[in-house]
């Protein structure tokens, strides 16, 4: 059990403790956070299922998106990742493994004017969303559905170009904004409560 579950399960008694403790629970793990992070290119055997990876990399192979390669994050060990291109429909695709998470696909589009829409099979997180970024949190479709909800769902505005030769880049940018507009924001004592009551229904 995680010690901000344990920290909930156990505050319930003391509510007011509860909350303090939860904040500063929160502000903790963020700071603990890297403010950028670095992707280096690897090769298949980085995978620790490489079948359910590989399914879903041919899926989206199969829709059109192009191969970026495959990567690691040093800040992050547990995160490998796979990235695609889909160049006529302005979609970066991603495919995640996560030593604890398992694996999981989001698309996404990134707007002309600094906004973004992504859709990923990834349960939500329990975090608030940032305004102007569209995020659907949808476990369980598989990346063609997934897929067809993005170009059903996203908002119909000029869309960034993407390309396989600028994926790691566009990657690497994005998770720099996300991660510099969380910091800013900080994180709630509510947020840590619904991260931790997320975990407990995964």
């Amino acid at each position: 059990m995680s010690i901000i579950l344990k920290l909930v399960i156990a505050l319930i008694v003391i509510p007011i403790v509860l909350r303090l403790a939860a904040l500063a629970i929160g502000k903790h793990a963020l700071a603990q956070q890297p403010d950028r992070i670095r992707l280096h290119r690897r090769d298949a055997r980085v995978w620790h299922n490489p079948q359910t990876v590989e399914t879903l990399a041919r899926a989206l192979a199969w829709k059109g998106f192009q191969d970026a390669g495959i990567y690691t994050v040093d800040e992050m060990p547990a995160v490998r990742l796979q990235l695609f291109a889909d160049i006529d429909r302005s979609i970066l695709g991603i495919v995640y493994e996560h030593s604890q998470a398992g694996q999981w696909v989001e698309l996404v589009t990134r707007y002309e004017d600094g906004t973004s829409a992504s859709f990923s099979t990834l349960r939500p997180t329990g975090l608030n969303l940032r305004p102007g970024h569209m995020t659907v949190n949808a476990p369980g479709l598989d990346p063609a559905a997934l897929l067809a909800r993005l170009v059903a769902e996203r908002p119909r505005q000029p869309m960034k170009p993407v390309s396989a030769a600028d994926a790691q880049g566009t990657f690497e940018e994005g998770y720099a904004d996300q991660m510099a507009w969380r910091k800013q924001q900080g994180v709630s004592a509510s947020e840590v409560a619904k991260v931790a009551a997320e975990r407990k229904a995964a």
